[in-house]
């Protein structure tokens, strides 16, 4: 696992033309980081704005459902009930 702690890329919607879930936003932050996007995980919790966004432009997209109250998660997005079991997974992108 690697975390870019001191980077800190900023991609604004109005900037850039277009905003989420538009996969070219989240491909732009890919860009700006230099980093393909299955390079990339995408953690945000609105799952139509954030998940399927990320997942749509080809991130690692994860959906931060603290309360377990959202619809259940499809393909392709992984569910977080918390930030901590973050780590954990992220370790499985060098495997």
């Amino acid at each position: 696992m690697c975390l870019r702690p001191k980077t800190t890329p900023l991609v604004c919607s109005d900037q850039h033309g277009e905003a989420k879930p538009a996969p070219g936003v989240f491909r732009a932050g890919c860009a700006a980081l230099d980093l393909a996007p299955h390079e990339v995980a995408h953690v945000g919790d609105k799952y139509t704005l954030d998940a399927e966004g990320a997942r749509d432009a080809g991130l690692r997209a994860y959906w931060l459902d603290r309360t377990a109250s959202g619809p259940p998660a499809a393909d392709g997005i992984r569910v977080l009930r918390g930030l901590d079991a973050l780590a954990a997974d992220l370790d499985t992108l060098d495997d």
